[in-house]
């Protein structure tokens, strides 16, 4: 517990450090911006999972006591090759929710008029499954 506390107070710092060094006001850093990769990281930890952690902890904020450390909400730490990894998981879940969304896959009708979407009627899906299109949908602010 001591040694996650240290993690984020040093995680904290890194931020403060980094936000002062590449603020508006000074044209030119002192560090470069590869100065705060951490490439380990992407061996230490699973990624997408601490993404996918990340983004439930912005629709639920109560769910950060089970991980109070999300490497996401400090990406400037993340070397290009898992910058990349974050952007495939992203660009995943956003096709998944629009085929999702699409009125062939049965969960919702279109109505041409408006070119807007509403819950298909007499669709088998269970509530719950709504109820998680819905926060995947809040998370990534709308399709």
């Amino acid at each position: 517990m001591r040694d996650q506390r240290a993690l984020v107070s040093s995680l904290r710092l890194l931020s403060l450090v980094h936000g002062l060094n590449f603020q508006a006001s000074c044209r030119v850093g002192w560090l470069n911006y590869d100065d705060f990769y951490i490439p380990e990281i992407a061996e230490k930890i699973d990624i997408r999972n601490d993404y996918l952690n990340w983004m439930n902890s912005r629709l639920h904020p109560m769910s950060r006591r089970e991980s109070p450390i999300l490497f996401c909400e400090y990406p400037f730490l993340f070397d290009p090759q898992a910058k990349m990894l974050l952007l495939r998981c992203d660009a995943t879940r956003q096709m998944r929710t629009r085929d999702i969304l699409n009125p062939d896959y049965g969960m919702f009708t279109e109505f041409p008029d408006t070119r807007r979407i509403w819950f298909k009627e007499g669709a088998l899906e269970a509530a719950a499954t709504y109820v998680l299109i819905g926060e995947a949908l809040g998370v990534s602010g709308g399709v």
